[in-house]
């Protein structure tokens, strides 16, 4: 399958943020992502070998070019580059969580430059990380003047029940952290087919009470 962005493409200037580095983040982090790919192997995981291997600092660089994004991103990305899309794969394949499917950092920068002042409340300091691929992003505020700087916004134009964009996790720490609570209490689980089968109350409950600042479950 080839993801929908839901946008057009057109080239923009990437945004300079300046921000400084914060060490005990970046080593929370990296901690909650050993944590959550040991426990993707234990329950064998069909998305594990969907993940691309992570990518040196330096490459991250030349990818974002003169944009500056939160020093967690590079945590991510060193990690994993995102998810192996193939055209043959169904959504539920590619879903690392709910509707979301983990970006490799050239097609983030790629569907920023499109996003970007183009597809409706969609500014320059947000970048995506995630995308449903049926219009759905995942935006992360990488504006440290703004108050929701850190946190990542649920992005639907064709969802009635949300003002288009939401705050739903107070971080990507707590993103991750939320991911493998989900796991571990089984409202994430697998078909036999390997997609990515979820039970929305259970999500809620947990990530409610790990995201207290997020608007989504509220």
């Amino acid at each position: 399958m080839i993801l929908n962005y839901g946008c057009l493409r057109e080239e923009y200037g990437l945004v300079i943020i300046s921000i400084k580095k914060n060490k005990s983040n970046m080593d929370q982090l990296a901690q909650i992502l050993t944590g959550f790919e040991a426990y993707l192997k234990k329950i064998n995981a069909p998305i594990l070998k969907k993940l691309n291997p992570g990518i040196k600092v330096k490459e991250q660089l030349d990818l974002i070019g003169n944009l500056s994004l939160p020093p967690e991103v590079n945590t991510l990305y060193s990690w994993k580059n995102g998810t192996n899309i193939l055209p043959e794969d169904s959504f539920g394949i590619l879903w690392l969580f709910d509707f979301g499917a983990f970006l490799p950092l050239s097609e983030a920068v790629k569907l920023y430059s499109d996003g970007v002042n183009n597809v409706e409340k969609w500014d320059k300091s947000k970048f995506p990380l995630f995308v449903s691929g049926g219009g759905e992003f995942y935006l992360l505020e990488c504006d440290p003047d703004n108050k929701n700087f850190g946190m990542i916004y649920f992005h639907s134009v064709g969802d009635i029940e949300i003002d288009v964009i939401v705050t739903k996790y107070d971080s990507i720490q707590a993103f991750f952290a939320s991911t493998l609570k989900c796991y571990e209490q089984g409202a994430y689980t697998f078909s036999d087919e390997g997609e990515l089968v979820f039970n929305f109350g259970l999500e809620c409950k947990i990530c409610s009470k790990l995201n207290p600042n997020a608007d989504f479950w509220k």
